[in-house]
């Protein structure tokens, strides 16, 4: 029994070390590919991955809700980099 809370303890610390994803990854390919605009501070890459997560969500979100796979728009034609609003 005490092995076994051990190994329980151990999965559990491993996996809530880094519960977090790593932003400067994603944040870095998606300048790579052109998503995100690559001209931007840190904060301003930051907005802009919030904004491109959630169009990502609310298409995948109406995606689901239509059911229809005739729909070929996807982020790949649209040129245009999303770059946070400059205050």
């Amino acid at each position: 029994m005490k092995f076994v809370s051990f190994l329980f303890a151990l999965f559990s610390s491993i996996i809530f070390a880094n519960p977090l994803p790593n932003d400067e990854k994603l944040i870095s390919s998606l300048i790579e590919r052109g998503v995100i605009c690559g001209n931007q501070t840190f904060e301003e890459n930051q907005k802009s991955l919030q904004i491109y997560l959630s169009k990502r969500f609310n298409k995948n979100n109406k995606a689901d809700k239509s059911n229809n796979t005739s729909n070929k728009n996807d982020t790949t034609t649209n040129k245009q980099c999303i770059s946070a609003s400059k205050k």
